[in-house]
């Protein structure tokens, strides 16, 4: 009876086989690879390391038992020796982690600042604008230019009730009668006439009166009874009408005329 223990042992034939202690069996590796390295004179070769063909891919040897005959049942087999396995892989790093972390942190504060500076410069701009300047439509007329622009709106009114081109020509601009088409005394006068003819109880309303820098803001409610259609036919029954107007007067040779109107 053989006294080798049972084992992987080279069979003879370039393969590891099995050895049960009493007899092969059909389990077979493929022999070792042996990285045996050279001694220097007067030095101790170091033990020899053996890795299965599996372990080449996980980078760790697995230790097993080598007798120093060729296999098992040979003549004068010696005490097996025992090879130490590979020290284990060292772990991976987990740096990436890390920076992966810091890049989702940085990219939050990129998009909170885009966020948040233009809201911020426009508070800034916001409060700067309300403190340093005037508010729009803030500011009364003097009682001296709203007297001269309320003035001004009447006798505008007059001149259509009275058919006055004078009085027309004194209170609006030459911008004001081209925007409304009628830049002369005889367009004026003939849809004046008009007016005058088909309408009855004119009663010219200021309603306020405000001054935004330059410009002086007369709102009227101008009612009458109409007495034609839109065709200049005589209505059966004459209707009440209001409108409502705003003016807008710009300071001309120390007094206001008319620039606008809506």
């Amino acid at each position: 009876m053989s006294a080798t223990p049972p084992g992987w042992y080279d069979d003879g034939h370039g393969a590891r086989r099995w050895w049960d202690g009493i007899q092969w069996t059909d389990h077979v590796q493929p022999a070792p690879v042996f990285a045996a390295p050279t001694a220097a004179a007067g030095q101790t070769a170091s033990p020899t390391v053996y890795m299965l063909a599996g372990d080449r891919q996980t980078g760790s040897a697995t230790p097993y038992t080598v007798p120093s005959g060729s296999h098992p049942g040979a003549a004068g087999p010696a005490a097996p020796v025992t090879y130490p396995a590979l020290p284990p892989a060292p772990p991976k790093s987990k740096i990436w982690i890390v920076w992966t972390v810091l890049g989702v942190l940085a990219l939050g504060a990129v998009i909170t600042a885009i966020i948040a500076i233009p809201m911020a410069l426009a508070g800034l701009t916001a409060t700067a604008g309300s403190a340093g300047e005037p508010q729009s439509g803030s500011s009364a007329p003097s009682e001296e230019d709203e007297s001269s622009a309320v003035a001004t709106v009447r006798l505008y009114d007059d001149a259509w009730q009275e058919v006055d081109c004078s009085k027309y020509m004194a209170t609006t601009t030459q911008a004001f009668r081209d925007e409304i088409e009628l830049p002369d005394c005889a367009t004026f006068e003939e849809y004046a006439q008009v007016f005058a003819d088909s309408t009855e109880n004119y009663v010219l309303t200021i309603t306020d009166v405000v001054q935004d820098d330059d410009v002086i803001t007369v709102s009227t409610s101008e009612t009458y009874t109409n007495l034609v259609d839109e065709e200049g036919v005589a209505l059966e029954s004459p209707e009440e009408v209001e409108d409502l107007w705003e003016y807008y007067l710009i300071e001309s040779g120390g007094g206001w005329i008319i620039e606008g109107a809506e």
